[in-house]
């Protein structure tokens, strides 16, 4: 009978060592490249796209006017046409006091400036021609007669009224359509039409 080898004898098994190590991977390292001092300030970025928007907004090019120079463009525009197209200005985003700035621009630097305050004053203004003879009045027209002109737009039908109307020396700009006075027969009433021309009529 063919001798048989003794089989090998079973080892103890160590009760400490596990049966199957865990895979180790090899630690990521943090890159320096991405760290949070490197990434990209998204706040900043934004903050300086909306002052890029704001600036586009006040842009006037390189637009002058005629008596820009000496404060005597004529003006074409009344008090509560001036006013609504400051409030769809300041709705896009564009501030008082950023707004203020840009209007003192359309002064010679002999004229008032154009405040925070007094346009304020001229914005809570409420008839048609009230704040007629306050700087933001005028520097406002400025304003956006030369942004009229920058982006190529047309005389609207009322614009080319109101030069009818005012002929070349434009609205009054001098006579205060909220605290002036006029003189009256008892029998003439005065208003203001349309066009913010002073109309008297007999009764």
């Amino acid at each position: 009978m063919p001798a048989t080898s003794a089989p090998t004898p079973l080892t103890d098994r160590d009760p400490n060592k596990p049966s199957n190590p865990p895979h180790r991977g090899t630690k990521r390292k943090s890159n320096s490249a991405t760290s949070s001092e490197q990434r990209p300030n998204k706040t900043a970025k934004h903050a300086g796209s909306k002052k890029a928007d704001i600036d586009a907004l006040l842009d006037t090019g390189d637009v002058t006017l005629a008596g820009e120079d000496t404060g005597s463009v004529p003006v074409y525009d009344t008090c509560g046409e001036i006013r609504r197209k400051i409030r769809a200005l300041l709705a896009k985003g564009v501030s008082q006091a950023a707004l203020s700035r840009t209007l003192s621009q359309m002064l010679p630097g002999s004229q008032d400036q154009v405040s925070s305050r007094n346009l304020g004053t001229f914005m809570k203004q409420k008839h048609l021609m009230d704040g007629n003879a306050s700087p933001a009045f005028y520097a406002g027209y400025v304003f956006f007669e030369k942004q009229r002109i920058k982006n190529g737009k047309p005389k609207t039908k009322t614009r080319q009224e109101m030069e009818e109307a005012h002929g070349k020396t434009g609205v009054n700009l001098d006579w205060s359509f909220k605290s002036g006075s006029l003189t009256l027969f008892r029998n003439e009433r005065a208003h203001v039409d349309k066009f913010g021309r002073i109309q008297i009529t007999k009764h």
